[in-house]
């Protein structure tokens, strides 16, 4: 059994539009979960992207889908997440989207997220999209004991948090 959500940022230019609660909004199922000792379930992405009918460039495509990984990889729960769409109508999308294919692919193949998971407090300015607020981490220019560093100080701030 798992969740499926939907995560749309609603514009093509601004993938962090109304994050956490478009894309991101993955984060308040976990922290109610959390709030009533539930656990967390899995959770599929079946729908993500930016418009009913239109992607970016490809450029900036890969940036947000780069972005969008990064936020993704530091919740095990979270399974997968399929780009809008492929099929018919919606403004002839699928041409569109179709050129993210050969990058997405490369870009799968290509990278690996030894991030260490989130447990605690969810705190959605950890992985605020770029743009979104002067304290969001580019995780690209981090190495990854960087990372791991910086996991396990969210991890211990968010279980301090718990505890008061």
């Amino acid at each position: 059994m798992a969740v499926a959500l939907h995560e749309y940022s609603y514009s093509e230019t601004d993938i962090g539009k109304g994050y956490p609660y478009l894309i991101g909004r993955f984060q308040e199922l976990f922290r109610i979960c959390d709030k009533h000792g539930i656990p967390r379930p899995t959770v599929l992405i079946t729908e993500w992207g930016w418009t009913y009918n239109n992607v970016p460039s490809v450029d900036l495509a890969m940036a947000d889908i780069s972005w969008a990984s990064w936020l993704y990889s530091a919740f095990p729960q979270i399974r997968g997440a399929a780009i809008w769409y492929l099929g018919p109508e919606f403004g002839n999308i699928a041409d569109k989207a179709q050129k993210l294919i050969a990058p997405v692919t490369e870009y799968s193949l290509s990278n690996y997220f030894a991030f260490a998971p989130i447990d605690g407090v969810i705190d959605p300015d950890v992985f605020a999209p770029p743009n979104t607020t002067a304290n969001a981490i580019d995780w690209n220019d981090l190495e990854p004991a960087e990372i791991r560093a910086l996991a396990d100080h969210y991890r211990n701030t968010s279980i301090t948090r718990l505890r008061e």
